[in-house]
């Protein structure tokens, strides 16, 4: 198995030692937005210094996107619990758990990154099932159905290269 290079596995050993990415020190980011994305398949906090104009329209953008689904996420992005690198169905397809309770139930957080170069679609997860619980793409708003067989529920996504997503599963406590 391998797995993508720009995993931060101190933040999930360490995992109450919350880290902030500097992505480039006192120099313009650019159009750099995988380098967004990387960090929050971590789950970590962003630094960011320098002049609007130091980044990209879409740079900006994903960054808005990445700050509010942190902070509306905050209760599972700050876990004692994190678990890197969870089971995917798919190769080249990876993914982050971030459990607001170290037993997995009610609110549960995974960051997925494509790192193919082709746009995946189909089962990518398929993870426990407790009865009530939703799934939410968490970018988008929209409610995922998810399949359920044999106690797990299978999520159908459609998921660009090199492209991040958050799902958000909600169930009873």
């Amino acid at each position: 198995m391998s797995f993508p290079h720009h995993l931060n596995l101190y933040r999930f050993v360490f995992p109450d030692f919350k880290t902030f990415e500097i992505i480039i020190c006192d120099q313009p980011l650019g159009s750099n937005v995988e380098a967004v994305k990387r960090i929050l398949f971590n789950g970590e906090g962003i630094w960011l210094e320098g002049m609007k104009e130091w980044f990209s329209e879409e740079v900006r953008e994903y960054i808005k996107k990445y700050h509010r689904i942190v902070k509306e996420n905050a209760d599972c992005f700050t876990t004692l619990y994190p678990e890197p690198l969870v089971p995917t169905l798919v190769e080249g397809v990876y993914a982050n758990k971030f459990p607001q309770r170290k037993d997995g139930k009610g609110k549960v957080i995974w960051t997925i990154y494509n790192t193919n170069p082709f746009t995946v679609d189909g089962e990518i997860m398929a993870v426990e099932y407790e009865k009530g619980a939703r799934f939410w793409d968490v970018g988008e708003g929209k409610e995922i159905k998810p399949v359920i067989k044999g106690g797990k529920a299978y999520l159908r996504l459609k998921l660009p290269p090199k492209e991040v997503i958050v799902i958000k599963k909600e169930g009873r406590i």
